[in-house]
């Protein structure tokens, strides 16, 4: 039987949060703020390309990924990414709706 995806929820979650220090966030300008989400307006749209949006290098010549944007705007960061488990979610194979 095929997923039946209506009403659930997975059993784990990946949560990932960017954290800018203090003084870059001074550093930014209301100018720079902008470009920096028009720059991160194409990413992490698809999960499947979620890695290279991600990780340091560009995801493709046209499109950098988030590390490469901070890096390259001297914006120092840390990225923190964890599993959280939904406690009663269940997946289920049933196709009833």
């Amino acid at each position: 039987a095929a997923l039946n995806p209506n009403h659930q929820l997975p059993p784990v979650v990946q949560v990932t949060m960017v954290a800018i220090d203090e003084a870059s966030a001074q550093r930014l300008t209301p100018a720079d703020h902008t470009a920096l989400l028009k720059a991160m307006e194409p990413l992490f749209k698809n999960a499947a390309d979620y890695e290279a949006d991600l990780k340091i290098g560009p995801a493709t010549a046209a499109q950098p990924s988030l590390e490469t944007l901070l890096v390259t705007r001297r914006i120092n960061y840390r990225v923190f990414t964890t599993q959280i488990a939904i406690k009663g979610a269940k997946w289920s194979r049933e196709q009833t709706n």
